[in-house]
């Protein structure tokens, strides 16, 4: 396995995506206001199942043993330190989920109501009565409850398509960022086969 073939197994999907009609759809900073103000919940979510990934993939219990496959654990555990901690203009570590609210602040997006909604998903006892009972777009209610399925069941099913490119030993010689890449794109992926665009 090479770039290559990866490159062809996903290439209609990415293409599908970076030719979507949401692009010519923001043509003024309102728009770009609504876009982040509904995206916010993709960014944060990523974050949850790059975690799925990493418990799946990395030991992250304790008391710890050795991971079977180093090599993934380094790749996951890269990705998530990039993910958690990355650097802003100012030199401060910062999630990219905080970088994104950042500049949703910088555009003059609401923040208050994501940002809520996020904390009383993350504290809730019951996150799939707390999503329905959320008042937010039944899209996002429809995208948190697949992913959040997904991560609860234990065989992360939805997700062999990216485990595979973290277990499969031809695939190791590949840069991580590449992986890093390629795990958005195919979450991206994942997302348009089961998420009802309307």
């Amino acid at each position: 396995m090479n770039i290559d073939y990866i490159q062809n197994k996903i290439n209609n999907h990415r293409e599908k995506l970076l030719e979507h009609k949401l692009y010519s759809k923001i043509e003024a900073i309102e728009d770009l206001r609504v876009f982040t103000q509904n995206h916010i919940y993709a960014v944060w979510d990523f974050m949850s199942l790059l975690k799925a990934l990493q418990i799946q993939l990395t030991c992250t219990k304790t008391p710890w043993v050795p991971n079977n496959n180093s090599q993934t654990a380094y790749l996951i555990n890269e990705i998530v330190l990039a993910e958690e901690t990355d650097v802003n203009q100012a030199g401060q570590r910062k999630s990219h989920y905080e970088l994104y609210l950042d500049a949703m602040k910088d555009i003059g997006a609401e923040i208050e109501g994501p940002t809520k909604i996020i904390n009383e998903i993350a504290k809730s006892d019951n996150i799939f009565n707390c999503i329905d009972s959320l008042n937010i777009h039944p899209n996002i209610k429809e995208f948190l409850n697949f992913d959040c399925k997904s991560i609860i069941r234990s065989n992360l099913s939805s997700f062999f398509f990216l485990k595979f490119f973290f277990t499969n030993k031809k695939c190791h010689h590949l840069k991580p960022k590449y992986f890093k890449f390629n795990l958005r794109v195919s979450i991206l992926i994942l997302y348009s086969f089961n998420f009802p665009s309307k």
